[in-house]
């Protein structure tokens, strides 16, 4: 159940980080256990977390 929340929030990533990952353009220090971990519902700090490492 705990694998299955952490996934959902995944639906909190901002658009433009959807993209990235779908166009492959995933950031060296982005990953599916770094985004389980916790995704901030700010965009602008999800920029700052995961974008700009």
């Amino acid at each position: 159940m705990r694998y299955v929340r952490s996934l959902l929030n995944l639906a909190h990533l901002a658009p433009d980080i959807m993209k990235r990952i779908q166009n492959r353009d995933i950031p060296a220090g982005l990953s599916l256990t770094t985004l389980r971990r916790g995704i901030p519902l700010d965009w602008a700090e999800q920029r700052q977390q995961f974008l700009e490492r």
